[in-house]
This record gives C-alpha cells, sequence and structure tokens, in this order.
C-alpha cells in the first residue's frame, strides 16, 4: 500500500487547500459583479482593465472565467449602447439648435427693411 487512502479519497490538506481557493474565486466573483454594478450606476466606461481594476482581480481571471467574461462583454455591450445613444441625442440637440438658429436668421432677414 502506498499510504494514499486509496483512488477516490482526497487528503484532508489538499481537502481543505481546494476549499480555500473556491472560497477566494467567489469572493472574487462578487468583486466583479459589484464593480459592473458600480460602473453601471456612475454610467462609467466599461473595459476589462476598468473591471479588474476596481474589483481587484488580474484580467487573467476576468478572461479565463467564462461566468465573468459573459458578464463584463454584457456590460461592455451596455455601456456601448448607452453611450450611442447619448451621442445621438446630442446630436439632435445640436441638429435642432442649428435649424433653430437658421430660422431665426430668416426671420431676422425678413423683418430688415428692404434696401432702396
Amino acid at each position: 500500500m502506498d499510504g494514499s487512502g486509496g483512488e477516490g479519497s482526497i487528503h484532508p490538506r489538499t481537502a481543505a487547500a481546494l476549499a480555500a481557493r473556491r472560497r477566494k474565486t467567489e469572493a472574487a466573483l462578487e468583486r466583479v459583479h459589484q464593480a459592473i454594478a458600480r460602473l453601471r450606476r456612475e454610467k462609467a466606461q466599461v473595459s476589462v482593465a476598468d473591471v479588474a481594476g476596481r474589483a481587484d482581480v488580474s484580467r487573467t481571471f476576468l478572461y479565463d472565467n467564462v461566468e465573468v467574461r459573459a458578464a463584463v462583454v454584457a456590460a461592455m455591450a451596455q455601456a456601448g449602447e448607452h453611450q450611442s445613444r447619448t451621442l445621438a441625442e446630442q446630436d439632435d440637440e445640436r441638429e435642432a439648435t442649428w435649424c433653430e438658429r437658421a430660422l431665426n436668421a430668416e426671420d431676422a432677414l425678413k423683418a430688415l427693411p428692404a434696401p432702396p
């Protein structure tokens, strides 16, 4: 016998190390989700680097974990859509003010007396 306890058993220290790693990963996942939520509330740009920095995890962690990567990509897409809507609204406002100025200028010209 080799003293390993058989094929299906895990040494207590190994089990404890695996449990600690699992807890550490779960805590990192929670921090990532909280960081994404904060960035959304702040209407800030969402990027892998921003999320990693706020969550105190590596970018590699974000890329390697499928669940987290999907959450970051979804947040980036949502932030991009919001930014696109904001830019479109700003363009509409600029266009409206331009049209209003043009109409006001036309009215002002019509109000001028005719040249002699």
